[in-house]
Formats: structure tokens, C-alpha cells, sequence
């Protein structure tokens, strides 16, 4: 089975984790942080995982990443979607972005994890 690596020490924000996702995983083929498309992407759709191809996700340094992409930069990832978002959304993004303020809520780290553990063809290790 294929392993594809990420470090948790080559990024300490949303943007480089994208970086380091694109290169390790997708090839380079330019995702842009859109997690709609990363879950799409998962799935092999865009050549780099191939479709259906089981592979180890292996997220060294996952430790850090928990930190990085924690609720300070989860509330920065929220705010800078709000006029991206359909208006009828925003009532929920304002939830979001109020937990996110007291630490609370979801965390980018934890939405790209569930995001990973849909797909049953990849198996995740954070080490």
C-alpha cells in the first residue's frame, strides 16, 4: 500500500498546512484550501491519490498540527470565509467563530481529520 507523509513541523498555520498537504499528497496539483475540494481530491478524483487507491496517511509531528491548527487559527480560517458564504449560512459561521473566540467548538485540525477518516480506503496514523 502507497504511504504519503506530512510533517506537523513544516507548517504552524492553515495556509502552510495546505502547502504541505498539496505537495505530499496531491502532487502539486494546486488545491487552495477549499476543504470541499480536499474531500473531493481525497477521493482521487484529480489524479494524485488515484481513484479508489487505498494508501497510509502518515502526519508526523501530528502534535504540533493540533496547536496550529487550533481554535486561533480555526476563528482566522472562519472569519476570512464569512463573506464567501452563502448569507443564509452566516448564522452558523457566527456560532462558529463565537466558540471559536473562547477556545471552544471545532478545530481545523479536528474537521481535517474527520474529513481524512470518511474515506475508508485511507488509513490515517498520527504520530
Amino acid at each position: 500500500m502507497k504511504e504519503y507523509k506530512i510533517d506537523g513541523n513544516k507548517f504552524s498555520d492553515f495556509n502552510g498546512f495546505v502547502t504541505e498537504f498539496d505537495e505530499n499528497v496531491f502532487g502539486g496539483l494546486g488545491w487552495d484550501g477549499n476543504l470541499d475540494a480536499f474531500n473531493d481530491m481525497l477521493r482521487g478524483d484529480c489524479g494524485t491519490p488515484g481513484p479508489d487507491e487505498n494508501f497510509i496517511l502518515t502526519w508526523v509531528n501530528s502534535r504540533k498540527s493540533v496547536d496550529a491548527l487550533g481554535h486561533r487559527e480555526t476563528l482566522a480560517w472562519l472569519r476570512s470565509r464569512y463573506n464567501k458564504v452563502h448569507p443564509d449560512n452566516r448564522r452558523i459561521l457566527d456560532v462558529q467563530i463565537s466558540l471559536a473566540e473562547i477556545n471552544n467548538g471545532e478545530t481545523l485540525f479536528q474537521i481535517i481529520v474527520d474529513i481524512i477518516l470518511v474515506h475508508k480506503n485511507i488509513e490515517l496514523r498520527l504520530m
